[in-house]
């Protein structure tokens, strides 16, 4: 992974290959005094917050945050810095959030992180044996607003294989990769074959982190609009069942001409009611 001069070492994700039976979900978020890169296990304090939120047939959330100050005599403010972390996970969806601020204190920095994941166990169902393969559209669709000293990440898997990757800090652009079986930059698509009838295993996560002090007294990692992930069967005769009962598919948008239609029968439905209102007016009138 990329690393990140300002932060200690590369952000990583708690994705772990899973081969869970059932459809699982898990969502942390870390708030801290200081830059950390980690997630610590020290006991909560005024300058420490960290939860975790893992369930299994259930979607996930958590927050952490933590306000560090002290106000003088004067009712100035000595030193006071801010960091808040949110996360939540569901079926395809995945959401993460960290925000970091300084207000006043030399020395002083303040730091978020929050991750989001999900493992959900689906077949490829149709008239085949199990050796059979078709294609499947994967997608791993990333919605953000960065600023300042932050870092994020994401991954999509398919059983054991990492098929795309996220990746974005203050030093880079939003860049995908898809690193198997064909490796190099994508945008964020590729098309695999996967065998029909037999159980695989979908997992997803997405990690976010800020950070904050005198010389970048603020920064956020907005992912909380929703990172998408999408499983499209290409042919037909062939449907996706997830243990979760969500579909994956690929929302379809709708055609141009559907759009010129609806405009079309609007503008006419406006009419008749303006016709209408006339009508009424001159019928008040008489």
């Amino acid at each position: 992974m990329k690393r990140f001069s300002i932060f200690c070492g590369c952000l990583v994700l708690s994705y772990s290959s899973l081969s869970s039976a059932s459809y699982t979900t898990y969502a942390e978020a870390q708030a801290t005094l200081g830059n950390q890169n980690q997630y610590l296990s020290n006991p909560l304090s005024p300058s420490f917050d960290r939860h975790k939120d893992t369930n299994i047939d259930k979607d996930s959330s958590t927050s952490a945050s933590v306000v560090y100050q002290k106000i003088d005599s004067y009712g100035v403010y000595e030193y006071r810095v801010q960091s808040l972390g949110t996360a939540s996970a569901g079926k395809g969806v995945l959401k993460a959030y960290a925000g970091a601020g300084w207000t006043a204190g030399d020395g002083y920095t303040v730091s978020a992180k929050a991750d989001a994941g999900f493992t959900d166990p689906f077949r490829i169902r149709g008239p085949a044996a199990s050796n059979k393969l078709v294609d499947v559209l994967l997608t791993l669709n990333m919605h953000s607003g960065t600023s300042g000293n932050t870092q994020a990440s994401g991954e999509l898997w398919v059983n054991n294989n990492r098929y795309i990757s996220y990746q974005q800090s203050t030093l880079s652009p939003p860049s995908f990769y898809c690193a198997w079986p064909v490796s190099g930059a994508c945008d964020g698509n590729m098309i695999v074959k996967l065998p029909v009838n037999t159980t695989m295993s979908l997992s997803a996560a997405i990690a976010v982190q800020a950070a904050a002090a005198s010389n970048q007294p603020s920064s956020t990692a907005d992912y909380s609009h929703t990172a998408s992930i999408w499983l499209s069967v290409l042919d037909a005769n062939y449907q996706l069942i997830s243990d979760s009962g969500f579909s994956y598919a690929a929302p379809v948008p709708l055609p141009g001409a559907g759009w010129l239609f609806g405009s079309v029968l609007f503008a006419g439905i406006m009419r008749v009611s303006r016709f209408k209102n006339r009508s009424r007016d001159s019928l008040l009138v008489a």
